[in-house]
């Protein structure tokens, strides 16, 4: 193996709402995971306080995508905000917890797509919830994700809800349950008036694992493939360090002429998930398959490239990687670790 370089069972490209509930689902089962992430640490405030979401839009924490201009949208180009930071996309949505229609699951498994329908699916939305409910046909009770009605709810939407009753729409207090359709109010991602997210409800309790590490500010720029055509790890943006899945031939940060390979020790693979690839690829795995992925062309968050990761690492036993360009306030106590022996498990 060459010096500087970190073996993994799994890689998870992009910490965003699929990426970390794939990184703790991996990590609860034993396995050891890379969760690499193009954006930074979510240390903006915004983000925690559910009513500044809309500070997030155009912020450091966005992609900012803008829609190409189409003929049903009146040819207009839309802004599409998409997250560029630990937790994706759930760091700057608004928070509603919605499932989708039970008729879209079903259409997907009638046209060739097993396992997918609405029975099949729910069980897996009931073990990830934590519903202030409680449990029940529809709703799970401790899983990592917390799901909590409004509180106090705007006297101007609840007069909106009363004025669609008024003219025929059914009254729905529960969307994920048997109907999506009708008027309401819909749940959320919310807890003690902090957002939830899938970093903050899914990693950040086993952040202390010896199983995980996560690097920051670090884009993938491609897969790197086994003699077989079989993707077997990822090349990063970051020069220094190696990062593989334990495959045929390993991932690589390559400089210029650099190119690391490691040999075989298992049958497992790297899983791209979410928004930090550049370009598409299909990557297919043993039980693992990511479609297709996008990203923005260029270097990452503080447009540099090479960063040399960084391990953070507080009081209470909390760690992140840290890559050496994000400048933004530390917060929640993590602290600058020493670059020198950083690996997972031994921060702090």
């Amino acid at each position: 193996m060459s010096a500087g370089s970190e073996e993994f069972d799994h890689i998870v490209v992009g910490a965003g709402s699929a990426g970390c509930v794939i990184a703790r689902r991996l990590v609860d089962a034993g396995r050891r995971v890379a969760l690499v992430e193009a954006g930074g640490p979510d240390y903006n405030p915004a983000i925690h306080q559910p009513n500044r979401a809309w500070e997030l839009w155009n912020a450091a924490e966005d992609w900012a995508y803008n829609t190409e201009p189409q003929e049903h949208s009146l040819k207009t180009s839309l802004f599409w905000p998409r997250g560029k930071v630990l937790g994706g996309s759930s760091a700057l949505n608004g928070m509603i917890y919605i499932r989708g229609a039970k008729s879209d699951f079903d259409a997907w498994a009638y046209n060739g797509a097993p396992g997918w329908s609405y029975r099949d699916v729910l069980p897996y939305f009931k073990r990830s919830e934590d519903y202030e409910g409680g449990a029940d046909e529809y709703h799970g009770a401790g899983g990592p994700l917390p799901v909590t009605h409004i509180k106090e709810p705007n006297p101007a939407t609840l007069a909106m809800i009363e004025a669609a009753v008024e003219t025929g729409v059914p009254r729905n207090d529960d969307p994920n349950a048997d109907d999506i359709l009708g008027v309401g109010l819909t749940h959320m991602t919310v807890r003690g008036g902090r957002r939830m997210s899938t970093w903050t409800a899914f990693i950040e309790p086993v952040i202390d694992s010896p199983l995980l590490t996560v690097i920051t500010s670090t884009q993938v720029s491609g897969l790197v493939f086994d003699g077989s055509g079989r993707a077997a790890g990822v090349r990063l943006s970051r020069r220094g360090r190696v990062y593989s899945s334990r495959t045929e031939a390993a991932a690589s940060v390559p400089d210029k002429h650099k190119r690391y390979r490691m040999r075989r020790k298992g049958p497992d693979d790297a899983d791209a998930s979410g928004g930090a690839l550049r370009g598409g690829h299909r990557l297919e795995g043993r039980g693992h398959r990511a479609r297709r992925a996008a990203g923005r062309r260029g270097p990452g968050p503080g447009g540099r490239r090479g960063a040399v990761p960084l391990r953070g690492a507080s009081p209470d036993g909390r760690r992140a990687v840290r890559g050496a360009d994000d400048r933004r306030p530390r917060g929640r106590g993590l602290r600058r670790a020493d670059r020198a022996g950083c690996h997972p498990g031994q921060a702090g």
